[in-house]
């Protein structure tokens, strides 16, 4: 049955009805992994009443502890514009907004990295004086 449910999943990604199979079928086993599985679902459907449905199950998840905090992703940015807001938007397609926290750690840019940077309001921005490096700057991230 689970191999049939990740196949589901496998094949087309993007679908709702594999990711809800498989949170009920994670329900008694491990409720962070529901979790995050409802939260693809909620991620990829549109239909209102579903997603007031999916919702509901990711409130009730949370309820008994089964909530999972968004992971914090750190991109170190220096000069490369156009591959950093390449890289944000390819995350905001496939990652629930819930599901992350995008930091951005701007190495002191000279192009126009951190005018663009500044303009987005669902990121966080680590603005560096000077080019840290990179383990300096993941490590501000």
């Amino acid at each position: 049955m689970l191999e049939i449910i990740l196949s589901k999943i496998q094949n087309n990604p993007i679908s709702y009805e594999g990711y809800l199979e498989y949170a009920k079928y994670l329900e008694n086993v491990n409720l962070k992994q529901v979790y995050l599985t409802y939260e693809n679902a909620l991620f990829y459907w549109q239909d209102e009443l579903v997603r007031i449905e999916i919702q509901n199950k990711l409130d009730e998840n949370a309820y008994r502890q089964g909530k999972v905090e968004p992971a914090s992703i750190v991109i170190l940015s220096y000069n490369n514009r156009q591959i950093t807001q390449q890289c944000i938007e390819s995350i905001r397609e496939t990652t629930p907004i819930s599901a992350r926290k995008i930091v951005i750690v701007d190495n002191n840019s000279q192009d126009d990295s951190v005018e663009y940077l500044r303009q987005q309001n669902d990121i966080v921005l680590v603005e560096n004086d000077f080019n840290a490096g990179f383990l300096e700057g993941v490590i501000l991230g």
